[in-house]
């Protein structure tokens, strides 16, 4: 069973941990490179500064035009993880990092739970395998059964008819 695909939405940071941030999670969505002075709206959605105000410039949206709305200690961070990125930016260099694509093979407990029905679909499969071969071998059982019956009645009968056949004999013979 494939994963669901999901949107391709803006990048938030809310509940990451910044220690353990990778290239990946500091990627401006606007200008697809490292975030410069990283912008974290009240929605947790990330963006550079630069690309924030350029689009709020363009939006022709009024806000205020101070530097509160930067996430120092993401920022901070940044420098400190990605020093190498961040220079190249800060030169004008233009890596435009595109984002490593996650692949996604199963979720947690997906396998499993795909494993048990499987082996739950085997076991009855053996279970009406089992019966069908049980059923087929007592019916093989009654028939032979049957036919050692109507063997052991036919010999009886034909005992019987040869003691008589043995007697009229005696009798005729003496």
């Amino acid at each position: 069973m494939a994963p669901k695909r999901k949107s391709k939405n803006t990048k938030t940071l809310k509940l990451l941990d910044y220690k353990a941030l990778v290239l990946n999670d500091v990627l401006c969505p606007i200008c697809r490179s490292i975030l410069i002075e990283p912008v974290t709206l009240p929605c947790n959605h990330v963006f550079c500064s630069a690309c924030f105000d350029g689009t709020m410039e363009s939006a022709n949206l009024e806000g205020e035009k101070e530097r509160k709305l930067i996430n120092y200690e993401l920022w901070k961070v940044i420098e400190n993880q990605f020093p190498q990125q961040v220079q190249n930016k800060l030169n004008g260099v233009d890596e435009n990092l595109e984002e490593e694509p996650q692949i996604i093979v199963s979720y947690p407990g997906e396998i499993r739970k795909e494993y048990e029905v499987q082996k739950q679909k085997e076991d009855e499969e053996v279970k009406k395998r089992r019966a069908e071969e049980d059923k087929a071998s007592e019916e093989l059982i009654r028939k032979l059964k049957d036919q050692e019956d109507y063997e052991r009645a036919a010999k009886e009968e034909k005992l019987k008819l040869d003691e008589q056949i043995a007697k009229k004999l005696a009798k005729r013979a003496s």
